[in-house]
């Protein structure tokens, strides 16, 4: 009865600061791609898309938060005296914060090795199809703006294959991370999420030089429009944009698929030792303000990221990768298993 208890009150609390955290990056994510959205019609279905994203970095930090604060309050209230005195008692909080970290694991599994693969991908889409509807609607004859930096403009527009445009004359600039790139072409038109050019010409500006190439096709992808790395894969084949089983079957072949899988799993392992390493640190502390959580929780959360992130770079040397992913966490575990055990003698 009192591990159901202590449950309830992690659950409500956690999913208080899910919410709260929800909405702050949202609107931080919408802020950095409000530009792109020069029809507002496909705006709430892609909010829907990000929040699965979102609830990646929200719910580890959600319960890291509502299992610290809740313990520190019933300290603040003298709730938990007794708790040391009753072997009964103790057991129920521990059982309480297993109970809710296993919980918060299993939907976190269920977020980065399937909802989220698929938002991605179904956010992209939609800024593809999004530059269509653009495309669909720009007149010939004046400058364009397709994307922030993006600049279009074309003599002529008609159609083929229903309704696909075809740009003659026409010219488009955008500046990525290299430099600006200005091309002309005497056709193009819009395949998927390609810009096919035919017969034109290419002006590259890249640290203070000028290349100059001429072409009779050439092919825009338009990830790179979106910050995406040309040297990729196409998005159906990007590991961030499969599923569990993707990822397994390729793992073998692919480098980039064999570390996506593990740093999602160690993600997995993460939501559960960050509110176990909140429980711990609450014990130790005790009677704490919420800023003082806050800022703990932060930081638990932070060294979290840094490690997987770190992981991630390592991935030409598989075995350091692996070990930067796990070893943390169980290290991480155990020494505060281990340390709360000597100084309370609490499990």
């Amino acid at each position: 009865m009192l591990a159901r208890y202590f449950f309830r009150r992690f659950f409500s609390m956690g999913f208080l600061y899910y919410s709260l955290l929800l909405v702050v990056l949202l609107s931080c994510n919408l802020i950095t791609k409000l530009s792109f959205f020069q029809d507002l019609s496909f705006l709430p279905l892609f909010i829907l898309t990000l929040v699965p994203v979102a609830s990646v970095y929200a719910l580890p930090l959600a319960s890291c938060l509502s299992v610290y604060i809740s313990i520190s309050m019933h300290f603040i209230h003298d709730e938990l005296f007794l708790v040391y005195y009753l072997k009964k008692a103790r057991r129920a909080l521990t059982i309480g914060v297993v109970m809710f970290a296993l919980l918060g694991s299993l939907v976190h599994s269920l977020m980065v090795f399937e909802v989220t693969p698929r938002s991605y991908k179904v956010g992209k889409h939609l800024l593809f199809a999004m530059a269509q509807k653009q495309l669909l609607s720009f007149v010939p004859g004046k400058f364009h703006e397709l994307f922030p930096g993006i600049t279009i403009f074309f003599q002529k527009k008609s159609f083929f294959d229903g309704n696909k445009p075809l740009f003659e004359h026409l010219f488009l600039a955008f500046n990525n991370d290299e430099g600006m790139n200005l091309f002309t072409a005497r056709q193009g038109y819009l395949k998927d999420n390609q810009l096919i050019l035919h017969n034109g010409s290419l002006h590259s500006c890249r640290k203070s030089k000028l290349y100059v190439a001429s072409f009779q096709q050439t092919t825009i992808n338009i990830d790179s429009f979106f910050g995406s790395d040309k040297k990729k894969p196409l998005i159906d084949h990007e590991a961030r944009f499969l599923s569990l089983s993707g990822l397994v079957k390729g793992q073998g072949e692919h480098k980039p698929y064999f570390i996506e899988l593990h740093k999602r799993i160690a993600q997995v392992g993460w939501q559960f030792a960050l509110p176990y390493s909140a429980y711990v640190l609450a014990l130790l502390k005790g009677a704490h303000s919420v800023v003082f959580g806050l800022t703990t929780c932060g930081l638990l959360f932070l060294g979290s990221y840094v490690l997987l992130m770190l992981a991630s770079f390592a991935s030409e040397l598989p075995w350091l990768a692996l070990v930067l992913f796990y070893v943390p966490i169980l290290l991480l575990i155990l020494i505060l298993g281990l340390l709360v055990r000597r100084k309370t003698n609490f499990f």
